[in-house]
């Protein structure tokens, strides 16, 4: 089983989520002489779950510029400093005589914190580390005269900008963060990014490590790593490990001094199955046998085989199972254990990135507790969502509690009126996916979620904000909805699971370099895809391999031989040939994919 590791952008990873266990029991059955037990592990028919991180690009919104303020905004309405202590003597800015410093306070406080001129200072009384604004119901007073500790530490600023006003720039013991203008543009920024560093993909055994790049000295950080975290929260820069009881998506929140709140999600997967044991009695010929297996958890079925000649010759669950094998000396147990992980979901950034939804797909999750984290309350919105506080509107906001319902997807607030767009009885863990073909539109154009009794009775309505202004993204939770695919009027797909929609040579700037292929066999006569007479499949393998495989021209594959359910890679030091030609099995199977494009 491979440990489920750090992905670099680009590159994927495969997790088993099934597998099999075999015994064979010898049985020497002469008065009770217990069996000789040689026990083999085996995977049958593994699912694949692949995790792909996409390239991202990071950049400063376009509102936070950086330089002289003065240059690019209008005058402050607002300053942002932190308090970092030194006195006059840490004095350094850009305003020259226009700006002044007496005296100091020392020590890391708390101060109390005024301004001459009646401005607002909010929090009124700072410590080392902590931020503070100084704002006014409209141009700030020119200049502003700081007092801290009631005198103690004097510091003038001047706001007419007819001198700079440079976020970092240093006056006495204070530090400039930002600016706000009289049209709420922001200039600097007035939440520093310490840098958590952190994996996105987390294994259920390992132990999550988080870690600051950039801690501010004196700055207080407060960590919640949620509910089912050990430990849940922790104040400081260098938290120690944390594991996690459950799977699922998980939010990370870091407090500085109580404000400037970051977020970022982890998701936490299991990455090694965990190892089956049979348990059973010692056997003797004509009398039953017991069978058991111990309790993995949850969400795990267990389906045995005794074999043709046992009786039963199949049974399910853990067990005991009382089993009779008759005269037979020898037997085959077979004892397949499979975990159903519900929904493959990747969390994706906005998928308005990929233009208008003709497609979206929601899990019902028969609760508004979170689907992720089990703690959560996600009728509540914004707690479990992307979107701004008061863009998602849930009323009525009821819950569901574990029932098969009547979901009908509508642009409009009322159920049964406007666009239709999905309507049926969905039970809980069943995926529905609402249509703009279902209501003869191009686009899905108002998104409002009706969940109602199968008799009728309206249980809640959720109105989703849809016009971009506002992201929507996948593994968001409305409700008892959460978004699991979303699908563009290109045909571009959105997070999901992971698979690509549409055309990719519409999508991405370039030829290919790698395909990653499956290989599920069936031969030729499996052979369905879009590229027509431009690719072939002649011949055929049969069974489940291993088989070899190459590619005519050199191209290199990640494997040398394949069996059903391995998934393989073809790459290239620049674009790949055109066309690439697969030889499975020496040429029993060949098969022609064009890769130009065209």
């Amino acid at each position: 089983m491979k440990n489920l590791e750090l992905l670099h952008p680009g590159q994927s990873c495969y997790v088993l989520t099934k597998h099999s266990f075999y015994l064979f029991l010898s049985i020497f059955l002469v008065f009770g002489i217990t069996s000789n037990v040689l026990a083999k592990s085996h995977l049958d028919n593994p699912e694949l779950i692949e995790v792909i991180i996409e390239n991202s690009e990071i950049s400063l919104p376009e509102d936070i510029p950086i330089g002289d303020c003065c240059d690019q905004v209008g005058k402050p309405q607002q300053l942002t400093f932190r308090f970092l202590g030194g006195g006059c003597a840490a004095d350094n800015n850009t305003q020259g005589d226009k700006a002044s410093c007496s005296g100091g306070v020392s020590g890391p406080g708390p101060y109390s914190i005024t301004e001459d001129d009646g401005s607002t200072v909010s929090p009124s009384s700072v410590a080392i580390g902590d931020i503070f604004t100084v704002s006014s119901s409209g141009s700030l007073p020119n200049p502003i005269m700081l007092r801290i500790n009631g005198g103690q530490e004097v510091i003038e600023v001047h706001t007419s900008c007819s001198a700079p006003i440079v976020p970092g720039d240093r006056f006495g013991s204070l530090e400039l963060l930002s600016m706000l203008d009289e049209d709420g543009v922001t200039c600097g920024n007035p939440c520093p990014d310490p840098i958590i560093n952190y994996d996105d993909i987390q294994c259920i055994e390992d132990e999550a490590s988080f870690s600051l790049d950039l801690p501010e000295a004196g700055v207080v950080y407060t960590w919640n790593f949620g509910a089912d975290a050990s430990p849940a929260t922790f104040t400081g820069t260098n938290p120690p490990a944390v594991t996690y009881s459950s799977m699922g998506l998980k939010t990370i929140t870091l407090d500085q001094d109580g404000t400037c709140q970051i977020s970022i999600t982890i998701n936490v997967g299991q990455c090694e199955c965990p190892e089956p044991v049979i348990e059973y009695d010692p056997l003797c010929t004509e009398l039953p046998g017991v069978f058991s297996t111990p309790d993995l958890g949850d969400g795990f079925s267990y389906v045995w085989d005794f074999g043709p000649d046992a009786t039963p010759t199949t049974a399910t669950g853990k067990g005991p199972h009382s089993v009779s094998f008759g005269q037979n000396t020898s037997a085959t147990v077979k004892l397949d254990i499979e975990k159903d992980c519900g929904p493959d979901i990747v969390p994706s950034g906005d998928c308005c990135d990929v233009g208008d939804p003709a497609e979206m797909t929601f899990l019902y999750t028969g609760s508004n507790i979170s689907y992720f984290d089990g703690v959560a309350n996600c009728g509540v919105p914004g707690t479990c969502d992307s979107q701004d506080a008061g863009k998602v509107i849930c009323s009525p906001c009821g819950d569901p509690s574990g029932q098969s319902v009547r979901i009908q997807v509508s642009d409009k607030d009322v159920p049964n009126d406007g666009n239709i767009f999905f309507d049926g009885i969905v039970a809980p863990g069943e995926e529905y996916t609402a249509l703009a073909s279902n209501a003869g539109q191009s686009k899905i154009s108002g998104i409002y979620i009706h969940i109602l009794t199968t008799s009728g009775t309206l249980i809640q309505s959720i109105e989703i904000h849809d016009s971009c202004s506002q992201p929507i993204s996948v593994a968001d939770q409305y409700g008892a909805s959460v978004l699991t695919n979303f699908v563009s009027t290109s045909g571009s797909v959105c997070g999901g699971n992971g698979e690509a929609g549409g055309d990719c040579c519409d999508q991405i700037d370039g030829k290919p370099r790698t395909m990653t292929f499956r290989f599920d066999g069936g031969g030729c006569s499996a052979d369905a895809n879009s590229q027509g007479s431009k690719s072939a499949c002649t011949g055929g393998v049969t069974g489940s391999g291993p088989f070899s495989i190459s590619e005519d021209d050199g191209s290199f594959i990640d494997q040398t031989s394949v069996s059903v359910g391995d998934v393989f890679v073809v790459s290239s030091s620049g674009s790949l040939p055109n066309p690439i030609m697969l030889r499975i099995n020496g040429g029993q199977e060949l098969i022609e994919v064009h890769t130009s494009c065209s």
